[in-house]
């Protein structure tokens, strides 16, 4: 059985495999009660399928609003490396 976080890595190593873009998130630094501890990963890809979790759905939420509308892949053609989203906390 995989531990979560192994599970996302395998999820995304075989999105990749299959040549689909996938992001990664990560989470960095908590405060107060947080849903998931420091080093939690989730990943999507542009299909909008998720692996894994980094809060109680909301961050979620607004990943796939960024996916769907575009902005994320925007950023991410933009800026050409990983980045930090400090207005959702998404990393």
């Amino acid at each position: 059985m995989l531990s979560s976080n192994q599970h996302v890595i395998s999820t995304v190593t075989q999105w990749l495999r299959n040549g689909e873009m996938a992001w990664l998130c990560t989470i960095l630094k908590t405060w107060g009660s947080s849903p998931r501890p420091t080093g939690s990963l989730m990943a999507c890809n542009l299909a909008g399928e998720l692996a894994g979790s980094i809060s109680g759905g909301c961050i979620e939420e607004d990943l796939l609003q960024q996916l769907n509308n575009g902005s994320l892949l925007q950023r991410h053609n933009e800026e050409k490396r990983p980045f930090i989203n400090e207005e959702s906390r998404l990393a």
